[in-house]
């Protein structure tokens, strides 16, 4: 057994890790990480709301338009709540 090494994961038990290549302060970066959920949420609300299903396209701009479109409506909600 790896003594070494099991001791080296025990230090990082309960603790979550960020690698990032983003010229951002460590604070915005944890912030955003943090603020995720909210994205998730939004997503799962899009797609039950609407009752979008997973479609299959096979042209990537086809893809990329089916995913802009579907995350317009989480734009226009951050941009509002940003404003109010």
């Amino acid at each position: 057994m790896n003594t070494k090494r099991i001791e080296e994961k025990k230090k990082l038990v309960g603790r979550f890790m960020i690698v990032t290549d983003a010229d951002l302060p460590i604070v915005e970066i944890v912030k955003g990480y943090k603020d995720l959920w909210k994205i998730e949420r939004s997503f799962r609300t899009i797609k039950s709301f609407l009752d979008i299903r997973p479609v299959n396209h096979r042209k990537e701009e086809r893809i990329e338009s089916h995913v802009f479109v579907c995350s317009l409506p989480t734009h226009f909600k951050t941009v509002r709540e940003i404003h109010e």
